[in-house]
């Protein structure tokens, strides 16, 4: 019987070497977009359900006091004060303790971000603290009080009720905060201006719709939103979208919707007003 011979391993060589890594790369480059990709539709997806739970908030609130809030200080029947829109929809988000704690440590109208609501700050937002006000309440419907059923004569699936907008140094100057019913300027250096989260608050000094000739157009012609700009080219006067994929918008009847970057001027502000009886093309 002849001996077995023992077998031999050959090690990888230099070029077999350099080839698996040269597949591992090409497997990585793939891969990575990919889960990116599922990252950002999973941030996209938790955003719109924070602005879904702000739009049922909205009609909660609606339905229990027969008009919705409004973005400005207001005095309950019951003596509470609702210091913005956003504080008034804490009972209908189910954060009934923190609305309490806000009536009893700020009843001169303080300002603090100790109350976090995570339902307010949205996972897009690049530069979104959990105090911050990521979603923007269209000033153009909530500036005054207003009957649901009366007063949204444009139709509640063709009105915007909020958008999305960078909550944390817009442009170097501004902070939305949801407990602001106002504006707060401090007009020192280093400091910014705290003001409500909405847009097309004219009070606010934001760009806002324009009844022109039967047609509704923007106080400064040619904007809509700004799509994903940087911090620094961020403009308080517009919503923002904090996705190259458009501006997610709750509308008055609840539905959440995304604002596609190519829509129309004319579309978008008609979208924004609750009564200027325009007629516009839908398909966006």
């Amino acid at each position: 019987m002849c001996p077995q011979r023992p077998s031999r391993r050959h090690a990888l060589t230099l070029l077999e070497l350099l080839v698996v890594l040269a597949i591992m790369a090409v497997l990585i480059a793939l891969l990575i977009p990919a889960v990116q990709k599922v990252q950002s539709a999973a941030l996209h997806t938790q955003s719109a359900n924070n602005l879904r739970q702000i739009g049922l908030a909205t009609h909660g609130y609606a339905n229990a006091r027969g008009h919705f809030p409004r973005i400005g200080l207001a005095t309950l029947p019951n003596g509470d004060v609702e210091y913005s829109f956003f504080v008034a929809l804490l009972p209908y988000l189910e954060q009934d303790n923190i609305y309490r704690a806000f009536q009893a440590k700020f009843g001169s109208g303080g300002i603090s971000g100790d109350f976090v609501v995570p339902t307010f700050s949205s996972p897009l937002d690049p530069t979104g603290p959990d105090s911050g006000g990521s979603y923007a309440a269209n000033a153009a419907v909530f500036n005054r009080r207003r009957v649901v059923q009366h007063s949204i004569t444009d139709g509640v699936s063709n009105t915007i009720g909020f958008g999305e907008h960078y909550s944390y140094g817009c442009g170097g100057t501004t902070i939305f905060s949801w407990v602001m019913g106002s504006k707060l300027q401090l007009n020192k250096p280093g400091y910014f201006d705290i003001r409500r989260p909405t847009f097309a608050d004219k009070a606010m000094g934001d760009v806002h719709p324009v009844a022109q000739g039967g047609n509704t157009v923007p106080s400064s012609p040619g904007v809509t939103f700004q799509v994903a700009p940087a911090v620094a080219d961020c403009n308080p006067a517009l919503a923002q979208a904090p996705s190259s994929r458009g501006m997610l918008t709750c509308f008055i009847d609840g539905s959440v919707r995304t604002l596609p970057p190519s829509v129309s001027e004319t579309t978008f502000w008609s979208l924004v007003t609750a009564d200027g009886g325009e007629v516009f093309d839908p398909v966006w």
